[in-house]
């Protein structure tokens, strides 16, 4: 990694690429560093015949564009991962995850009861579902100490449906889990794959600019032979 980010980084301001242009001896710059650099390329110190417009006029070097874009999109979706990893909102980033939707029986943050997909859902805050929870089962320990036959089927009746509803809840989450590492993985690969066929584009550039090249220099080495 530490070699790509060396391959797109200007030797004029150190930086990664901005608007990069390529000299006529094939070396790559950012356009504003090349502003008044108009007679040796900085590298390797060739006499240049720039355009007459000037480096606005150089040809833009889309290849390795293309790459620094792959790059600052990675970056960018390690962000938004690391946002996750942090407890905030995927669809809301940055937003805490400190409202429970009572409907879907998992954690939403602010936006997304007032503007987002769980809009008009009956919700309450962290404390109070926690609190409701062990109430209920406080309930229905209280109703296990009653001798009463009818109260303890009540209570059988009662300890089965909540068991019920925590399995379909843990399900639903289990589910969830599931669809999100599917589709991570899913996006990490698409990633993988884009970033790769950048970099073979550069690759096909580099080929197509030096081959010809190499095949005259050998032509002439066997011309020069004979």
């Amino acid at each position: 990694m530490e070699r790509l980010e060396e391959e797109l980084t200007c030797a004029i301001c150190c930086d990664i690429f901005s608007d990069p242009r390529v000299l006529p001896c094939s070396h790559t710059f950012c356009r504003r560093c090349l502003q008044g650099l108009l007679e040796l390329c900085p590298s390797c110190r060739a006499r240049l015949a720039l355009p007459s417009a000037g480096p606005e006029a150089l040809p833009i070097n889309f290849a390795l564009k293309a790459v620094i874009e792959k790059c600052q999109q990675e970056e960018r979706a390690g962000r938004e991962e690391q946002q996750q990893e942090e407890g905030t909102c995927r669809a809301h980033p940055r937003q805490p995850l400190n409202i429970y939707c009572l409907q879907d029986r998992r954690l939403v943050c602010g936006q997304c009861i007032t503007i987002g997909r769980h809009r008009g859902h009956a919700i309450d805050d962290l404390r109070s579902a926690y609190r409701r929870a062990r109430e209920a089962s406080g309930q229905l320990l209280e109703q296990l100490a009653d001798p009463s036959r009818s109260k303890l089927l009540s209570c059988s009746r009662g300890l089965r449906q909540h068991k019920a509803r925590c399995q379909s809840a843990l399900q639903s989450h289990r589910e969830a889990a599931l669809r999100y590492f599917k589709d991570l993985g899913d996006a990490l690969e698409q990633k993988k794959a884009a970033l790769l066929s950048a970099l073979d584009e550069v690759e096909s550039c580099v080929s197509e600019k030096y081959d010809p090249l190499i095949e005259e220099v050998e032509k002439l080495k066997v011309y020069n032979t004979k």
